[in-house]
Order: C-alpha cells, then structure tokens, then sequence
C-alpha cells in the first residue's frame, strides 16, 4: 500500500463490502476510522475506531477533525430499489445530504481525497445516465455534489461504479442467499424468469478496487472528480449461475422460474460504460467464488442441523 496513506475515514464499514475494506486497509497498516449512522453496527471490527456519526454536519465535521484523514471512502448509502413516498426522505437524508456534509466537512477540515461508491443502476441500457430507480438518482445528485466540490474546491474524488458483488459472510437478502433457500427446499423459490446478464465481483476483489482508487487520489496533483468501473467482464445468465451453482453443490434448486415478474427498469444487462478501473481487475474466478458460497451454505446448514 502506498506509504502516504496512514489514515482513512471510513463510512458504510458496517456494511458487506465496507466491513471487508476496512479489514483490507487494516491489515496493510492504515489507521481505519469510522463515521456510523443511526443503527449501523461494527462490532465486529474491533480495530475500527468511530469518530462520530452522520446525525448533522457538524458530527461529521467533528468525526473529519478528530480522524484528519488522508482519504474518506464513502460506502455508505440508503439503498430502495422500488421506493414508496414514504421513501423520500430516507433516501435524500442517506444519499444526498450525508454526502453534502462530508463533502463541505472536508472543505472545512483541509481533506481532499475521496473515493466514492458508485453503482450501475445509474446507467439504464448503458446509457451515460439514465436512472433505474430513484435511488440511483439520489446517488446521481450526490455525484453532481462532488463534481462542484471537485472543481470549485481542488478536491480528488474517484467514484467506482459497483455492479454485482457477492462472497462469503453477505448478510444481505440478495441473490446467493435465495439459492441456497432453494437447494433442496421444499416449496418452490420465486424467482423472475432469469434472462437478466450478471456481473459477479467477488467481495474481496472490490475491496481491493478502493484500495487502489486510494492509492490515485492521493497520488494526484489536481482536482477533479473522476468514475471507473469495477467489473469482470465475464458475465451470466442468472439461469446459468443458477445451473453452476447447482451442479456443484449437487442439490437440486427448487425454483419457480418466471413466479416473480422483472422490476420496472430491470438492469438486464450490467453497463459497459464508464471505463474499467486502471491498474485493477478482478482476480478471483467465478468457480472459485461459487465453491466458497456452496462450502459456506453447507457450514450453515450443518450448523442449523446441530441446533
């Protein structure tokens, strides 16, 4: 790891990739801090130390004084992808006034460094922009943020646009923890009709993504708000992960396929656009991640099974 970053400001370490991120900047021998939001948990990151909480701007002023980071990695966010009215202020309060009090704490505090999540659910049919839901809209606001703080105030902000990303320990209900409700279920698992193209990042390589997004910002002589892509390039058919998946735990998935309609604005196909980050690429092979999730759902399952 770079030398010159010793301290870094942590949000979203709560959170699947973020926890991992800060095991990763941990063990390369960065001080991690954190900011937490209203029910976020990190106790199982010991060696985090929080520095404040995202309640107003002046807790994450304070959190920016008290930790005087050289990078802030930004994960946290409110993530709805079919939002309700009742929605709206979730989401404007998580994705675009959380990252407009970082941002103008960092003016304040002299921090010029920021590496941001993205995701692609900006980037509807590939467009350059075009928002599947409203909560990538928000995360569009808050990058519309940056650019200003970028420009108007020499600030080096990368955003890494996020597609699928899965591994072990993923406490999430997302798609890895509907297969293996369905190995051997039962009752049929709903599922759409799983035409949709996935790109699969395995956790540890996206970790390691924000490390060397880090890694440029610091090394930057001048602003600017930049965005790459954090992807495979190897993509598939949900039907086909789910095949794999089976084939090599060697239970029987039990879906339904076609039971649960496709969201309004389903992604269908991950986006191609903006370019992939420099000097990354994802390391760890599909078959590998697969075999960890299958030795991951059978430890559980002979843990239930002890119960």
């Amino acid at each position: 790891m770079n030398e010159s970053l010793r301290t870094c400001l942590l949000t979203g370490a709560g959170g699947f990739v973020g926890s991992r991120l800060a095991a990763r900047l941990h063990g390369a021998g960065c001080t991690v801090c954190a900011i937490t939001r209203t029910g976020e948990s990190i106790a199982g990151l010991p060696y985090v130390r929080v520095v404040g909480s995202s309640e107003s701007q002046k807790s994450v002023e304070d959190a920016l004084h008290a930790s005087r980071p050289d990078v802030v990695f930004h994960l946290a966010a409110e993530v709805i992808p079919e939002h309700g009215r009742e929605d709206i202020e979730r989401l404007l309060d998580g994705n675009v006034r959380f990252a407009l009090h970082l941002l103008e704490g960092m003016r304040l505090q002299g921090c010029r460094a920021m590496v941001n999540a993205s995701t692609g659910w900006q980037h509807y049919r590939g467009r350059d922009y075009d928002p599947v839901c409203l909560y990538a809209a928000t995360k569009q606001a808050a990058e519309d943020l940056m650019e200003y703080y970028a420009n108007a105030c020499e600030m080096r902000i990368c955003s890494l646009v996020m597609l699928d990303n899965y591994g072990s320990g993923d406490p999430r209900q997302k798609l890895f923890y509907w297969l293996r409700k369905a190995a051997g279920s039962q009752d049929p698992i709903a599922f759409s009709a799983g035409e949709q193209l996935l790109d699969l990042v395995h956790v540890d390589d996206v970790a390691r993504a924000f490390v060397v997004a880090g890694q440029d910002v610091l090394s930057r002589q001048a602003g600017g708000h930049t965005r790459f892509r954090v992807g495979s390039s190897r993509q598939l058919r949900l039907r086909e992960l789910a095949a794999r998946y089976e084939q090599i735990s060697g239970r029987p998935l039990n879906i339904a396929w076609g039971a649960r309609a496709y969201r309004v604005r389903e992604l269908m196909c991950p986006p191609d656009t903006p370019a992939l980050l420099p000097g990354w690429e994802a390391r760890i092979e599909i078959e590998q991640g697969l075999r960890e999730m299958v030795e991951e759902a059978t430890a559980l399952g002979a843990e239930r099974a002890r119960a």
